[in-house]
């Protein structure tokens, strides 16, 4: 297997995208600190810190680092392991909803 060249048009939708870092999310008011997330199957619980790290007792670090830790595996997405607890409805969601709305909403915004 080989990796694609960075040219490869596969890879060009992706790159078209822009990165959300989860601190755009907080930004924006969809993510407030404190707030809870839920690790995929409902435990262990994290909390959001101001910084856009998540903390789940002593372990602090990137939604991605954290759930990797809690998962036992090298790395994984957190966007689509954690889950927001949604005001409104109570229903969770995947953080990855928030973060396609806001990519929606970056692109309309975009000239």
């Amino acid at each position: 297997m080989q990796p694609l060249p960075p040219d490869d048009p596969l890879l060009a939708h992706r790159s078209r995208l822009g990165r959300v870092p989860i601190e755009e999310l907080l930004r924006r008011g969809h993510l407030q600190p404190g707030q809870r997330l839920y690790l995929q199957g409902g435990e262990p619980e994290a909390v959001i810190l101001a910084d856009g790290q998540v903390q789940v007792g002593d372990l602090v670090g990137t939604i991605h680092k954290v759930a990797a830790r809690l998962k036992g595996v090298p790395s994984c997405n957190g966007w689509i392991l954690w889950y927001y607890e949604d005001g409104q409805t109570g229903d969770r969601y995947p953080l990855d909803t928030l973060r396609r709305r806001v990519r929606q909403s970056m692109q309309e915004d975009a000239p």
